[in-house]
């Protein structure tokens, strides 16, 4: 996991699940190594020194993939307490059924997946490089990332308007090839406004993460909005939703 490359050359050895263009899966680990590989060929930079040297530092972030325990501003607060709502417990038990699911989450079994919001909050989950799921931040910072992606933050903008709109057509939705249909739609890279997740409305982009945190912005609104929380959610997780629905009945 540390040295990148035996967990990519795996990923580059496997064949496909499916026929392309057939069908689509939530990536919700690999997408990490995936992109990370083609932007490290890209550049020659793994993703963290990138981040950092293309977005936290220009934009003033504190952001980082994995952090240093020691840091009391990157390290996260909380210990996050296992679900005990019996929809949420009964779903994430039918879903780590599928072996296909088990696996990817696992990560080929070096974890626990049916405790991953407790081991991504360990030392050891945060010590190694996962662009998909250890990117650690504050609420302040990741608002402060998608408003760059949507007009001039200290003179950065990261992703103009025509990229924006490219970025906003569902390329995926309905059910996946394994597990439910969660209702969400996906353009490149973003998730789009969908049932799931309205966000501001029709023109939001974003991506919401394990436990009900949320992030996304809106190019015509030129808004953006960030929500972080140290506990899970239930089943359904209503709390970023409902401070979307507030921040909206505010324009």
């Amino acid at each position: 996991m540390r040295a990148w490359r035996p967990v990519m050359d795996t990923l580059a050895r496997q064949a496909p699940a499916w026929a392309p263009g057939t069908a689509y899966a939530y990536h919700a680990l690999t997408f990490g190594w995936l992109a990370g590989e083609v932007l490290r060929r890209a550049t020659g930079l793994l993703p963290g020194q990138w981040l950092r040297e293309h977005i936290a530092d220009p934009l003033n972030l504190a952001m980082t993939y994995g952090a240093d325990p020691a840091s009391a501003e990157l390290h996260p607060l909380a210990d996050p307490l296992p679900s005990t709502d019996p929809e949420a417990v009964a779903m994430m038990a039918e879903a780590f059924a599928v072996p296909m699911i088990e696996r990817s989450v696992s990560l080929g079994g070096l974890i626990d997946a049916a405790r991953i919001a407790q081991v991504a909050n360990t030392e050891a989950w945060l010590s190694v490089e996962m662009p998909a799921d250890n990117l650690v931040t504050s609420a302040r910072s990741l608002a402060r990332l998608y408003a760059a992606t949507v007009g001039e933050v200290y003179g950065v903008r990261l992703l103009g308007p025509d990229i924006v709109r490219d970025a906003l057509v569902v390329r995926s939705e309905g059910r996946p090839f394994v597990g439910p249909d969660a209702s969400s739609g996906w353009g490149t890279g973003f998730m789009t406004s969908s049932a799931h997740r309205p966000m501001i409305g029709p023109g939001s982009f974003g991506h919401d993460g394990l436990g009900g945190c949320l992030g996304f912005a809106h190019l015509e609104a030129e808004i953006a909005f960030a929500y972080q929380t140290a506990q899970p959610g239930g089943l359904p997780d209503d709390r970023a939703n409902a401070l979307s629905h507030a921040l909206r009945n505010c324009l």
